[in-house]
């Protein structure tokens, strides 16, 4: 439909844009529709995974408050580990 051609003093013309302006608007609700049925459904969905992640954080605090950080043996595990860097170095070298 070429909208150029149509002047506005035509009957014809009126009636091919109340039409369109007709599919347009059907076009939309039915849009509107279909996201309104899409935000239903997935707010369930997301309401899961935020509980879900606000478990794991909780589960994360819990764990990270409940273990108590022994310096001298981080200290000590901190050594070990370097050594070991260090001989997977030599290794690399030789």
């Amino acid at each position: 439909m070429d909208f150029k051609s149509i002047t506005p003093d035509s009957d014809r013309s009126v009636t091919k844009m109340n039409y369109k302006m007709n599919q347009l608007t059907f076009q939309l609700q039915k849009l509107i529709r279909t996201c309104e049925c899409t935000a239903y459904v997935f707010q369930y969905i997301i309401l899961l995974q935020v509980l879900s992640s606000l478990f794991i954080l909780i589960t994360c605090l819990y764990v990270a408050a409940s273990v108590s950080i022994n310096l001298h043996e981080h200290k000590r595990t901190q050594t070990l580990s370097m050594s070991l860097l260090n001989y997977a170095i030599d290794l690399t070298k030789l």
